[in-house]
This record gives C-alpha cells, structure tokens and sequence, in this order.
C-alpha cells in the first residue's frame, strides 16, 4: 500500500474545490477573465489554448484538456491555473503521481506571484 503526504491531500482538496466549484455551478466568468489577462500578460498566444483547454475539461473532454494545458505549460511554464486545472484533469484519469506532482507546484506557487 502506498502512503501519501498531508500535503498531498491539501493539494487534492484545494483541486476538488477548485474545480468542483466550475464543474457544479459554471465558471465565474470575471474570475476566468482575470486568469486570462495574467496569463496574456505572460505569453499572449497561449490564452486561445487555455480556452480551449477549459472548456474541453468542463466538456469531460479530460484528453484534450491535458493535452491544451500542458501546451499552454509549454509557454508559460510555473502558471499555477494551468498546473492545477491539468492536476485535476491528471487526477480524474488516474495519473496520481503526476497529479500530486502538478498539484503540489501550484500550491507553493503565491497567489499573484
């Protein structure tokens, strides 16, 4: 049996209720809209695929997402929206190490750093 940190879980909460909020309720589009200028303000062309990557994920459509998000990674390596929205998306296809691995980066990453 394998045995997972206390920061494992804290990272898998905040994912759950980071993304069960958007799966539950819709996106709170100004929120989504202050993603997107931050991530413009990092590397422009990648907000069409966080986009896409989003609605892909909110679609179930967790293959494409992963695939956008780590495209968007690519560009704007350390985004911790990408890093947790793909976290997730890892997590529901069964990939928990890398997950965790994703996870955990977006947690030690500040808010607005």
């Amino acid at each position: 049996m394998r045995f997972f940190s206390l920061s494992f879980f804290a990272a898998l909460l905040l994912l759950c209720r980071v993304s069960g909020a958007a799966s539950t309720t819709g996106r709170n589009m100004e929120r989504e809209a202050v993603i997107w200028r931050e991530l413009e303000s990092i590397a422009p062309d990648a907000v069409p695929l966080f986009k896409d990557a989003t609605i892909a994920g909110d679609s179930g459509n967790t293959t494409v997402a992963m695939a956008l998000y780590r495209k968007v990674l690519d560009k704007a390596p350390g985004f911790d929206h990408a890093q947790r929205r793909l976290g997730m998306d890892l997590f529901q296809a069964g990939a928990v190490s890398e997950a965790y691995a994703f996870a955990s980066s977006a947690v030690m990453i500040p808010e607005g750093a």
